[in-house]
């Protein structure tokens, strides 16, 4: 009686056998997951194409202009009076020494070299290949207020409860975020700067090893912000009577309030006036030191609603690898069949044996004879070549073959080298091979196993 309804997810007919059809399914999917996310994300401040805010590094090449800020990559490189590695050498700089491009580039002995006027230290020539060029809105040059976003430009940054080294509070991986709380300070020729990181530990960090990063999407103060915008403190800072003067008070991380000034510029840095809650002054602050407040009521709601979401990806992931496993094991029978099909033109009722040649092995086996006893092994291995040749393996033998199976496509492919390696001893050894009937039959009781898989016999 047929089924009614139409084919189910385990019929030949159904979509979920054909490959190109669950491909196209996962990649839309995925697709409006990926844009779902992303804009959840992007709402609230997170860039998807740019988690890090980082502002990229470039390879330099011919055609990079002079002037173009660059930054020491390796651990440590010599600078040199000329262009060559032969030339004298006029001091050392460090990795993450930011300086701008004076000269070049020159090509000596295939390597290109530039002449960098470096902002601390020896300036001179240097092969590009310690070199990247970057964006001179990654410099922590002055103003850099408190608040600024920075983040650790390379792994294993050091950490250190004081400017100037000394015993290391820890280390901070590449990209690890934070905003500079107070600095620089002068110390050993370098500059310093003390950072509040998102993760431990905060501390002094070398200004060679920090970079400036993008401000936050959405959450960051603009011109076009609106008076009355929720607001909250970033760092812990001085809330000033007037813009860069007179300290009123000093304001801990996460202090709400409310925009009712500004902005104003002075000296480089934007201002803005705000009102605290709690019978706190109102006063100036710099905008790196304040970040917006967005939905400031669906706050708490807001929570919870991102610990569902959690809970529900984790579920709709969980199901989809489900999906994905039981697909690919119906794929995998399909293909099976799809190949048994193209040896026997259709399949065929087990047990009804159709060739000559293993009538005539099993002829072979009533003998007591060990020689028909080797031969009959020696056809069935040669009935398994042709039966993998026609399945569509190619090789110099069956071995060859039998290496290009996967296993989720031929679940008897134990059988078929354990017999294979039986067949090449008795190829190799002949009569010296010692081979009883017992053997014999079960050897061809291995051949058996996978000619009934492929509906051979």
């Amino acid at each position: 009686m047929a089924k009614e309804g139409g084919p189910g997810p385990l019929d030949p007919g159904h979509w979920t056998t054909d490959p190109v059809s669950v491909i196209a399914v996962l990649l839309f999917i995925g697709a409006v997951v990926n844009a779902l996310l992303s804009s959840i994300e992007a709402r609230f401040g997170f860039d998807p194409t740019n988690p890090s805010g980082r502002y990229p590094l470039f390879v330099l090449q011919e055609s990079t202009p002079l002037k173009t800020p660059v930054r020491v990559v390796a651990e440590e490189t010599s600078v040199y009076a000329t262009a060559g590695a032969q030339a004298v050498t006029v001091g050392r700089q460090r990795r993450g020494a930011w300086g701008t491009l004076a000269d070049g580039p020159l090509v000596l002995q295939d390597a290109q070299w530039w002449k960098v006027d470096f902002f601390a230290g020896a300036d001179g020539w240097v092969p590009a290949r310690v070199l990247r060029g970057g964006d001179a809105r990654a410099l922590l040059t002055d103003p850099v207020p408190p608040g600024t976003r920075v983040a650790a430009s390379f792994n294993d940054v050091a950490v250190y409860p004081s400017a100037g080294g000394g015993a290391a509070r820890g280390t901070q991986s590449m990209r690890a975020r934070g905003r500079v709380v107070e600095g620089p300070l002068m110390v050993g020729g370098a500059r310093w700067w003390k950072v509040d990181f998102e993760k431990e530990p905060d501390g002094w960090v070398e200004e060679r090893n920090l970079e400036r990063i993008r401000p936050a999407s959405f959450t960051y103060l603009t011109a076009a912000t609106p008076l009355s915008s929720a607001v909250r403190t970033t760092v812990e800072t001085p809330l000033y009577r007037d813009p860069g003067k007179g300290i009123l008070d000093f304001l801990e991380q996460g202090v709400r309030g409310v925009l009712t000034g500004g902005p104003e510029e002075r000296e480089g840095i934007t201002w803005w006036r705000v009102a605290f809650r709690g019978g706190k002054a109102e006063g100036w602050l710099p905008a790196a030191t304040l970040e917006r407040v967005l939905f400031p009521r669906a706050l708490s709601s807001l929570s919870s609603l991102k610990v569902w979401l959690f809970a529900l990806s984790l579920a709709a992931s969980a199901l989809l690898a489900v999906f994905i496993f039981g697909v690919l094991v119906r794929l995998a029978r399909v293909r099976r069949e799809e190949l048994a099909a193209l040896w026997r033109g259709a399949p065929q009722q087990r047990g009804v044996e159709q060739d000559p040649r293993w009538r005539h092995i099993e002829m072979l086996m009533q003998s007591e004879n060990p020689a028909q006893w080797r031969q009959a092994i020696l056809e069935a291995d040669i009935i398994l070549d042709a039966l993998l040749t026609k399945m569509g393996y190619q090789g110099l033998g069956v071995g060859e073959k039998l290496r290009q199976i996967e296993r989720s496509d031929f679940s008897s492919i134990d059988a078929a080298w354990e017999a294979h390696r039986v067949r090449n001893r008795i190829a190799h050894e002949g009569s010296e091979f010692l081979l009883t009937k017992r053997e014999a039959q079960r050897v061809l009781q291995l051949y058996r196993a996978v000619f009934e898989e492929f509906f051979y016999l």
